[in-house]
C-alpha cells in the first residue's frame, strides 16, 4: 500500500504541467465565483478595521449579517454557483480521464492527454449517473443516524443527546462521501483500463474491487485524505499568524493561499495516480475476465506497472 502511495508522489511530480493545468483551472472557477462577492464586499467595507481584520480570518457573524443587508450578492452568489458549480464538477470530469489514462496507460504529453480526456468525457458522465445511488448513502446514512437516535432516545431527547447525535451524523456523512469518491474513482480507473463502454458493468466492479480490498483502498485515500486536513490545518495557523495590512502581508497571504491550492491539486493528482498504481498491480488480470478490453493491448497498463 505505501509503495503505492509513494509511486503516486512521484508520477504527479514528473507530471508538473498537468498540475498546473488543474491548478489554473481551479483557480479560474473559483476567480469567477469570488468576484461578484469581492466587489461587493469591498464596496461596502472600503478601509474599515473589519476590512483589516478579513485579510486573516473570516467573522462568520459579520458575513451572515453582510448577506442579510444585501440580499442582492446572495442571490449574484446563488446564480453563480448554480452554474460554476456544474460547469467545475463537468471539467474535473473532462480532465479526470486524460489523468487516469496517463496514469494507467502511460502515454505522451499532451496530444494523448487531451485525446483520452475527449475520449472517456461521455463515459464517465454516464458513470456518475450509475453511481448516484452510491451517492445517496451521502444522505441516507445520516437519515439512519437520526432513526436510530429518535428509537434510542425518543422524539424529546436531552440537549447532550442531540449535540453528540449531531457529530455522529456529520461523521457518516464524511464516511459516505469518502466511500462515494473511493468507488468512483476505482470505476473510472477500470474504465479506462479496460476501455469498458457499459458503465453499469464498471460501476459493479467498482465496488467487488474496492469490497475485496477494502484494507488497501481506503487505506491509501485515508493517508491523501489526512494529508489534505494537515495542509488545512497548517494554511489556517499560518495565515493566522500574520498581522497588519501592509502590502507584504497582503502579497504574503494570497502567495499562502495560491500554495495551499498548488497543495490540494497535488493531492488530488497523488490520490488518482496512487490509486491507479495500485489497481494495476492488483487485479489487471481479474479485472479482464470479467471487463473484456475493447482493443486494448494493455501496453499501456505494462508501462504503468514499470
Amino acid at each position: 500500500m505505501f509503495s503505492h502511495i509513494k509511486t503516486g508522489v512521484a508520477v504527479v511530480l514528473r507530471n508538473k504541467k498537468m498540475v498546473a493545468l488543474f491548478y489554473f483551472s481551479n483557480l479560474l472557477i473559483g476567480f469567477l465565483f469570488i468576484l461578484p462577492f469581492r466587489a461587493a464586499l469591498s464596496q461596502f467595507l472600503g478601509s474599515s478595521r473589519m476590512a483589516e481584520n478579513l485579510h486573516h480570518f473570516i467573522d462568520l457573524t459579520f458575513l451572515a449579517e453582510f448577506f442579510k443587508t444585501n440580499g442582492a450578492v446572495m442571490g449574484q452568489l446563488g446564480l453563480n454557483l448554480s452554474v460554476l458549480a456544474p460547469l467545475y464538477f463537468l471539467l474535473m470530469l473532462f480532465l479526470s480521464g486524460g489523468a487516469f489514462a496517463l496514469f494507467v496507460r502511460g502515454g505522451g504529453w499532451p496530444e494523448q492527454f487531451w485525446a483520452n480526456s475527449a475520449a472517456f468525457f461521455w463515459r464517465f458522465v454516464r458513470l456518475f449517473l450509475w453511481s448516484l445511488p452510491v451517492l445517496s448513502l451521502v444522505f441516507v446514512l445520516p437519515w439512519l443516524g437520526s432513526l436510530v437516535q429518535k428509537l434510542i432516545h425518543g422524539d424529546d431527547p436531552y440537549q447532550w443527546v442531540g449535540y453528540y447525535w449531531a457529530r455522529v451524523k456529520i461523521i457518516l456523512a464524511g464516511l459516505a462521501t469518502l466511500y462515494y469518491h473511493l468507488v468512483f474513482d476505482y470505476a473510472r480507473i477500470i474504465a479506462v483500463s479496460g476501455d469498458e463502454r457499459n458503465m453499469r458493468k464498471t460501476i459493479t466492479a467498482a465496488l467487488r474491487f474496492v469490497h475485496s480490498r477494502l484494507f488497501s483502498t481506503a487505506g491509501i485515500s485515508l493517508v491523501y485524505f489526512s494529508a489534505g486536513i494537515a495542509g488545512m490545518a497548517i494554511y489556517y495557523f499560518t495565515t493566522h499568524a500574520f498581522d497588519g495590512n501592509s502590502t507584504l502581508v497582503v502579497t504574503a497571504l494570497f502567495l499562502l493561499s495560491q500554495a495551499y491550492i498548488i497543495f490540494r491539486t497535488l493531492i488530488k493528482l497523488g490520490l488518482y495516480a496512487a490509486e491507479s498504481s495500485f489497481y494495476s498491480a492488483a487485479l489487471v488480470p481479474a479485472a479482464s475476465e470479467e471487463l473484456p478490453f475493447a482493443g486494448e493491448d494493455e501496453t499501456g497498463l505494462a508501462e504503468a506497472t514499470s
